[in-house]
């Protein structure tokens, strides 16, 4: 039987010391074997590194680069310096991969297709699967048009970089920016998929995704929050130039779900309310009526369109419940 490619896999990690063994044992644990596992230890000022270390001891596949703390945009950037994989794909530190998900994202290429995708889980704390991302049973082929336009409304997959494989000679010189904190793999993949010339979905849930209160999207409202519009201008701008007002209302559409999120970040971040109001405020303006929100977004947009305060309200009686 002839070797299949070998297949890059980065993962970046910092102050992970509670989840890090789960997640490199599934990933050591592939069904598809020939692999090179480059664990990045982002700086970490717990035990996070040593586990690393001891890691690598114990599997040759697994490499450890120790690098002071950068983010993980610059984490993943010395990862997609050093693979030497015909193929990469990305795990975050604190989640855990099926045993099949290399294997099925090799296989599911061809020729034609330049990045492979699969749903995936939502797990909490416990677990126990909240629910399932992407639709089950359907497996297709979407071209680039296609696949930027799936991407942005995000019920098919979504922009993270986590749950797709990427062909290494369709990366060249691309890397995430790491001036951007929040959807910069959004960024990075549209970046991409402007390379390239196919996509195939798999309906497999073969990652999985934990929703962690310690993650970075969750806790109060910070100013690299805000660094998520800026990739969404950028990603205007890229596509702008290729399609003209194609994907506008998706562009937008996108800016209205983080401008949704970013209240529900100061729903419980009371002494930020002020700082951030009339920043989001502006963002607001012009992006009404759009024709991807759902009946509960528009809901939300509409109370915090008229006073923030109605919104918080609504967040206080929903917790009650």
């Amino acid at each position: 039987m002839m070797e299949r490619d070998l297949v890059s896999i980065i993962i970046p990690i910092y102050n992970v010391q509670e989840y890090l063994l789960k997640c490199v044992e599934s990933v050591v644990n592939q069904t598809y074997t020939n692999i090179e596992i480059i664990l990045i230890d982002d700086g970490s000022k717990d035990k996070s590194g040593k586990i690393c270390d001891e890691l690598a001891e114990k599997d040759q596949r697994i490499r450890v680069i120790h690098t002071e703390n950068k983010g993980v945009s610059a984490a993943r950037n010395s990862g997609l310096s050093v693979a030497v994989g015909e193929f990469v794909t990305f795990v975050d530190s604190d989640d855990t991969i099926n045993s099949k998900f290399i294997e099925e994202l090799y296989d599911a290429f061809d020729s034609s297709v330049d990045m492979t995708v699969c749903a995936f889980n939502r797990v909490d704390k416990y677990g126990n699967i909240k629910s399932i991302h992407g639709k089950e049973g359907v497996s297709c082929v979407l071209d680039r048009e296609e696949s930027i336009e799936t991407m942005f409304y995000g019920k098919l997959f979504a922009g993270h970089s986590w749950n797709k494989m990427f062909k290494k000679s369709k990366l060249n010189n691309l890397v995430f920016r790491t001036d951007i904190a929040v959807y910069e793999d959004l960024l990075f993949c549209t970046e991409y998929l402007l390379k390239a010339d196919k996509v195939k979905y798999i309906p497999n849930s073969l990652y999985n995704y934990y929703d962690r209160e310690d993650s970075a999207l969750h806790g109060g409202m910070t100013t690299a929050k805000l660094t998520a519009f800026k990739a969404l201008d950028m990603i205007e701008l890229l596509l702008h130039d290729l399609y003209g007002c194609r994907f506008i209302e998706l562009i937008n559409y996108n800016r209205i779900i983080w401008i949704l999120d970013c209240y529900h970040s100061l729903f419980y971040d009371k002494n930020n309310r002020d700082t951030y109001h009339t920043f989001l405020k502006k963002k607001l303006i012009g992006l009404k009526g759009n024709k991807y929100l759902s009946k509960k977004e528009k809901f939300k947009l509409f109370l915090i369109q008229i006073n923030p305060a109605f919104y918080y309200c609504l967040m206080f009686f929903k917790r009650k419940e």
